[in-house]
């Protein structure tokens, strides 16, 4: 006899707890075929500039995406912030601290050290960039 929770009066088993769509989502892709066709598609309508942001590396900051707030929000995963930004130009926003941000409405303390942190590469990255002129 199996353990307690498979007595007598069920026919579950562990081989059946996935029904049949479960287990399509769960199929294996293949080495050649990272993402599910939906998830490839769903890059095609992206913004150029924000596919750019996408391949580049994450220390590196791409200026031309600062020029479309909502889209360089959109490239931090912080895009449900957009409406608080409104109106703002990026050269503005980075110059915020935490308590600007809270008075804002960004009470996550994640999203705000996330915000800050990007801040701050973008400040040393416009350093760098004046150094070399």
């Amino acid at each position: 006899m199996g353990p307690p929770y498979f007595s007598s009066f069920s026919t579950a088993s562990p081989a059946n707890w996935l029904g049949f769509k479960e287990k399509q989502k769960r199929r294996s892709y293949g080495d050649h075929d990272i993402f599910p066709q939906a998830a490839r598609g769903m890059f095609s309508s992206l913004p150029s500039t924000f596919k750019k942001h996408l391949m580049k590396p994450q220390n590196k900051v791409d200026f031309e995406i600062l020029q479309d707030v909502p889209a360089w929000l959109r490239s931090l995963r912080l895009h449900k912030y957009t409406d608080v930004f409104e109106g703002m130009v990026w050269q503005d926003i980075i110059k915020m601290n935490d308590e600007e941000l809270v008075q804002k409405g960004i009470s996550a303390l994640g999203a705000r050290r996330k915000m800050l942190k990007h801040f701050e590469l973008i400040k040393q990255e416009l350093q760098n960039k004046n150094k070399d002129k």
